[in-house]
């Protein structure tokens, strides 16, 4: 990766070490190439401690926080089915299927983390949807130019999106604001914002929207990600810490399910066995999409697994040891400071552990088949 050397590390065991057993010496990501909403934390706020954002974020993600928030999902897909209608009883017969799948995550994630309305179908597009699908874009350019650069380079403001990004810290401040003195027409929120930090009347906003009331919109320059304090029973958030958990739960993901999902579709129009298969399967609920109606769709569950393999959402996996590290029985010590990498798209598409592992096939991920799947040779999200 530049002039930075990586260890490429394949073997399952080693792997069940370094992302399982021994995760506290490999917690540190790389930085060489930094998203939009990382560099938003580090840049822009200072280094964020990962146990304790783990902390914050983990708990939001259950299966009974996700059951909460999938009426959202309903409504947001009643949304695109409504647009998908509408462009097909036009004289259009081509569908973008990529941008249509941007549009639908670029609605979806901030309405769920937030509550937010982007109305990301409006043409000309609307303005919030505009800048978070400009701000979750990537860009090959910049990210292989950023090899080349030192280090510290990395913390250097990206000029193209400051723009961006400064529209969205400002409506996220002034957003967390009218949340926190209740100016949203009392209305009550069901969000991931909302499900982790409960009531925000507790939380620390409130000095924050004196300054700016006194129009002074400078933001406090935090090093932590959450403070615990002694004499509470639940975290209190300052402000910076509520913009990153804004920016986290109305961005991040955008871009990997609209890929994952542009994927899916393209399998099933060169599989038409298969799209027929899921079809009747879907069909069999009598259009009952709920949240529990899901979980009883083997096959569309192994399909969405076999696209996650076939289509890797993260081609590999960079890790940094924060300190020196025996590599298991290899002999080789891994020193502090040292980048290795999970090679993702390898695994995945090894004959050793799937067969004929570039047809899509998903079948391998269905309930009957489970005993012939190999531990942690499936990892398109980590481990």
């Amino acid at each position: 990766m530049g002039n930075v050397p990586i260890l490429s590390i394949c073997d399952l065991s080693l792997v069940k070490r370094i992302l399982i057993t021994d995760f506290h010496v490999f917690n540190d990501r790389s930085k060489r190439i930094v998203s939009n909403g990382a560099f938003v934390i580090q840049a822009i706020w200072g280094e964020v401690d990962f146990d304790a954002s783990r902390s914050i974020l983990s708990p939001a993600h259950t299966g009974s926080k996700l059951r909460q928030i999938y009426p959202t999902v309903d409504t947001r897909l009643q949304a695109l089915d409504t647009h998908l209608s509408a462009l097909m009883g036009t004289d259009r017969a081509v569908v973008d299927v990529a941008r249509l799948w941007r549009a639908f995550t670029c609605d979806v994630y901030p309405a769920c983390g937030l509550s937010l309305d982007t109305r990301p179908y409006d043409a000309p597009e609307n303005t919030l949807a505009a800048h978070v699908r400009r701000f979750v874009q990537i860009d090959i350019r910049k990210d292989l130019v950023s090899l080349a650069l030192p280090p510290f380079a990395a913390k250097w403001p990206k000029i193209s999106d400051y723009r961006v990004m400064a529209y969205l810290i400002e409506m996220y401040r002034e957003y967390l604001i009218k949340r926190r003195r209740g100016n949203m027409s009392k209305r009550k929120y069901l969000d991931f914002l909302e499900l982790t930090t409960g009531n925000m009347g507790e939380h620390d906003l409130g000095n924050y929207a004196d300054k700016v009331s006194d129009g002074d919109t400078s933001m406090p320059v935090n090093t932590n990600m959450i403070d615990h304090v002694a004499a509470i029973s639940k975290p209190v958030y300052t402000d910076t810490e509520l913009l990153a958990l804004s920016f986290a739960f109305s961005t991040g993901g955008i871009t990997s399910t609209a890929c994952a999902l542009t994927a899916c579709v393209y399998e099933l129009a060169l599989n038409p066995a298969i799209q027929s298969r899921l079809y009747r399967e879907i069909v069999g609920t009598d259009n009952d999409m709920s949240y529990e109606a899901c979980e009883r769709l083997p096959y569309l569950d192994a399909v969405v697994s076999e696209t996650l393999r076939l289509h890797t959402p993260n081609v590999r996996l960079l890790r940094i040891a924060s300190a020196d590290y025996d590599l298991g029985d290899t002999g080789i010590t891994i020193p502090a400071g040292q980048h290795i990498e999970i090679p993702l798209y390898a695994i995945h598409h090894s004959a050793e552990y799937y067969s004929e592992p570039y047809t899509f096939n998903p079948d391998r991920f269905m309930p009957e088949n489970a005993s012939t799947l190999v531990p942690y040779a499936y990892l398109p999200f980590g481990a």
